[in-house]
């Protein structure tokens, strides 16, 4: 690889802004290919731990945590970090792995209207390197594909699950997915539950360990990674009206930079590469590169969370139950939906470890339901906040609708159901409780047949900037209920596919 790539002169053939689940991705796809890759990432390369490792712990910490060695010492280093750590230290996942998450503090960012929880790993390998990450993946449906045209309220994907299925199989062979049968636990908590969901399947799913992508990237040989290397904008040639170069701040010395690259992918997160985009500005596009349509930063969605803690009880368990853990999964799609909701459909992940003997189990359900797309709903930058590196902060204005609202009392009616003499459900108060704790944010450089309504075409690529494709969760035309990630990398498998392929618009 030269020496002097990225120069104006010898530019890259690519440039990959976030180095998460997407970024990796593109990376070792285009590198594969033979192309000179550049990898950036703001936040640092973290150690990552392998995927047996991380199930080890999960394990250690789930069973003997309370008795490990410097628990309490552990305990305080906790209440330390979440004092620059505030938003953060809210979400499930920080405790087990705190210094995935960003300092709050450098990183601020403005909720107006309603509150907003922003759950940020800004690392190499994003939430996907977080150690207590879900690592749950489902495909969407045309029930999620072809929801607007359904609704009568909103656009359509432009692409279908039959489209899409190609690399949605690509993606799951590389992560090991494969279906499996109900263990005897699971099939003995489907009999238990079945009188109080009639009718609803619960589908056995696996928790996968996915490979390291970025390491897999960069075995390639064609991929540099860069760390530490904040984008603040992308430079665009108006001869040309293409991105010429990435412009970079360092995150520890704060140089200033531009790096040449012939094609630009955005996989930074929905949040991040939206900010970046905005930023952009220029006497072309005022309002951010590419946005001619006026929809870059519109259309923001996350889902809708309920979780609730049920507690089954000794004399249910018949002193017994085979002990295995508990990975379901119960779909509740929007064509079954209830009157009291106009449109969304909504799943509900069952999880519970290894029950012991005689003991009382405990069961997790979290809930994820659809949010719909609303033009009201946006990201911004904010004219009074900067973060640490001077740039503009991002604005989130988002808040529920009626629909929305129904489908969260939807989840909570359905969950409660499962009350009984014998087993107890714990539901959360959800009326004071932010957007945000679903960590599934969509929206905001959407996909479409038109220009006119979409930021970007149907293979992921601006209609206006030719070299720029965006793949990452802001090219979502509908949230799903489905953990987005499993799309997000089939989108992204499926344009790394198209630009190999040399296709020209």
């Amino acid at each position: 690889m030269p020496l002097a790539m990225g120069l104006q002169g010898n530019p890259y053939d690519a440039i990959i802004v976030g180095a998460g689940a997407t970024g990796a991705w593109a990376a070792g796809r285009l590198g594969a290919a033979g192309m000179n890759v550049l990898l950036l990432d703001a936040g640092p390369n973290r150690p990552r731990i392998s995927p047996w490792q991380a199930r080890f712990d999960w394990y250690v910490e789930s069973y003997a945590g309370r008795f490990r060695p410097g628990r309490k010492r552990r305990e305080e280093k906790l209440l330390e970090l979440a004092r620059r750590q505030p938003i953060q230290s809210l979400c499930y996942a920080w405790a087990g792995d705190p210094e995935a998450f960003v300092d709050d503090i450098d990183n601020p960012y403005v909720a107006t209207g309603a509150p907003f929880c922003w759950f940020r790993a800004r690392q190499v390998g994003g939430r996907l390197a977080v150690r207590h990450h879900g690592r749950r993946f489902f495909r969407f449906t045309d029930g999620e594909f072809k929801a607007g045209g359904a609704d009568g309220l909103e656009l359509n994907w432009p692409v279908s699950h039959d489209e899409l299925a190609p690399y949605y199989a690509i993606v799951e062979r590389r992560f090991g997915m494969a279906p499996r049968e109900c263990n005897r636990t699971e099939r003995w908590l489907k009999s238990l539950v079945a009188g109080r969901w009639p009718g609803r399947e619960l589908d056995p799913v696996s928790r996968t360990y996915p490979p390291d992508l970025v390491v897999q990237a960069l075995s390639t040989g064609r991929v540099t990674l860069q760390s530490g290397a904040v984008v603040s904008h992308l430079e665009l040639d108006l001869g040309s009206n293409e991105i010429k170069a990435v412009a970079v701040i360092d995150a520890t010395t704060q140089e200033c930079r531009e790096i040449f690259g012939r094609k630009v992918f955005m996989c930074a997160s929905t949040i991040e590469s939206t900010r970046v985009l905005l930023n952009s500005r220029s006497a072309r596009y005022p309002e951010g590169i590419g946005n001619a349509s006026g929809v870059l930063g519109r259309y923001f969605m996350d889902q809708v969370h309920v979780f609730a803690n049920v507690r089954v009880r000794r004399v249910k368990l018949n002193a017994w139950v085979p002990p295995r853990r508990i990975e379901l999964f119960v779909p509740f799609p929007r064509e079954t939906a209830t009157e009291s909701i106009s449109v969304g459909g909504y799943g509900v992940q069952i999880e519970a470890g290894a029950p012991i003997v005689s003991r009382e189990m405990q069961i997790g359900l979290s809930s994820f339901g659809e949010m719909l797309p609303r033009h009201e709903n946006r990201i911004t930058l904010s004219a009074t906040t900067k973060d640490k590196w001077g740039l503009a902060a991002a604005e989130i204005e988002c808040r529920l609708s009626e629909n929305d609202r129904n489908v969260m009392e939807e989840q909570r009616h359905f969950l409660g159901r499962l009350r009984g003499a014998d087993i107890e459900v714990d539901l959360e108060d959800s009326a004071d409780k932010p957007l945000g704790y679903a960590i599934h944010e969509v929206g905001t450089a959407r996909m479409g047949d038109d220009p006119k309504t979409s930021y970007l075409d149907p293979y992921n690529r601006s209609w206006e900037i030719r070299n720029l494709f965006v793949t990452d969760g802001s090219s979502f035309v509908t949230s799903g209920y489905q953990n987005p990630t499993l799309t997000m990398l089939a989108l992204t498998e499926r344009a790394c596919d198209r630009v190999l392929k040399g296709d020209q618009r």
